[in-house]
């Protein structure tokens, strides 16, 4: 009977004295675990989603976009513009969100549209997209996103700057300066420094600056007036007004028609073969011309051979009256040739104005009398 209650008494005095703990629910230490403990904090900040998708702040036992630096921090911020936290999340908030994402480089998505990042076409209709290839949107401005938008602008066309680099069109390669029409009017032909510039004489006396202006000469990266001609009696009389081997040459209509010899004897016209200022007028027609001289000379010998011909002292015979008559055959056929030819000389000697700055051209000229092709040089 007192055992009974001693055991009764041990029971009560300790609930847990005689329960069996399971061997897979052992305290670990040898301690029970209180019943009031703390759960053990979670580590967001090194969890893989943090650095995905910014959840990197602890709340209420789980990970979370606490703040917008946690999304800034995040491929989800850098690849799809989505940094800007908002319940527990990143999204995209902003332009200004979109504008950091790589898909705004790579794909034009710029604009924040209704939760997402979209392209805008706005700046494609603008003149800056036309003139300078300016044709994505980047934030709050026009930027030149690839090198097919500065393709197809007048930067390219004009001044070389084909490729895209900084949101802007540049120069990057000589062929596109040499393609370009700055190349063809102005000799910025080569790539230097990020742009297109002149540098060689050779490229300035082909530009059009120096057929028309006289500028053959590359000075600074632009073909300018030559400083070692410009000056001299040769230029201001015989437009030889740019250096070249060592020597003052002609290598521009412009200083042509601005010397003295044009004005006095009309030589207004610049030869490229001979590189010298001459009249800029030629013969209407030389082959006509030639053509008029022979068939007049040939008529006329044909026309005195006749009389010759038909005077010569004969025996008289029944053919005499045939021999007449091949005489005055060829005495009439020569003289019409001799006088056919007169006008063809006529026409062929007349000068016009020099179409063409070129260094030869070939033009029909129509005759009275005859046809021929005329080439000049």
């Amino acid at each position: 009977m007192v055992l009974v209650l001693v055991a009764v008494t041990v029971s009560l005095l300790d609930p847990a004295a005689g329960q069996q703990v399971p061997a897979d629910e052992e305290p670990s230490g040898g301690a029970p675990a209180a019943a009031d403990e703390a759960p053990e904090a979670v580590d967001c900040a090194s969890a893989p989603k943090c650095k995905r998708l910014g959840f990197c702040t602890a709340q209420a036992g789980t990970c979370v976009a606490g703040s917008d630096a946690d999304c800034q921090r995040s491929l989800s911020c850098e690849e799809g513009g989505r940094c800007t936290a908002f319940r527990g999340a990143c999204v995209v908030a902003s332009d200004e969100d979109c504008a950091r994402s790589t898909e705004c480089e790579a794909e034009g998505r710029c604009v924040f549209r209704e939760g997402q990042c979209v392209e805008d076409s706005s700046c494609a209709s603008q003149e800056a997209c036309r003139l300078e290839g300016l044709c994505s949107r980047r934030g709050s401005q026009c930027v030149a996103r690839s090198d097919a938008e500065c393709a197809e602008s007048a930067a390219c066309r004009e001044d070389g700057r084909c490729l895209a680099t900084g949101g802007g069109c540049a120069a990057g390669a000589s062929k596109d300066c040499a393609r370009s029409t700055g190349c063809q009017k102005l000799g910025r032909c080569q790539l230097a420094a990020g742009r297109c510039v002149a540098l060689s004489l050779g490229d300035c006396v082909d530009s059009w600056a120096c057929r028309d202006d006289g500028h053959c000469e590359p000075v600074g990266g632009e073909c300018r007036p030559s400083p070692r001609c410009t000056d001299t009696e040769a230029c201001r009389e015989e437009g030889r007004c740019t250096w070249r081997k060592g020597q003052c040459v002609a290598m521009s209509r412009a200083h042509c028609q601005r010397s003295t010899e044009c004005a006095e004897d009309g030589d207004c016209a610049l030869n490229r073969q001979t590189r010298q200022c001459e009249s800029d007028r030629v013969r209407n027609s030389t082959g006509l011309m030639v053509g008029g001289i022979i068939a007049t000379g040939a008529g006329s010998v044909a026309a005195v051979m006749g009389l010759v011909f038909g005077f010569l002292p004969r025996e008289p015979s029944e053919f005499d009256d045939s021999r007449d008559i091949e005489a005055g055959t060829i005495i009439g056929v020569g003289a019409a040739v001799a006088i056919a030819g007169i006008p063809m000389i006529i026409v062929g000697n007349r000068k016009v104005p020099r179409e063409t700055d070129l260094s030869w051209a070939a033009q029909l000229s129509l005759g009275p009398t005859a046809a021929a092709l005329r080439v000049t040089w």
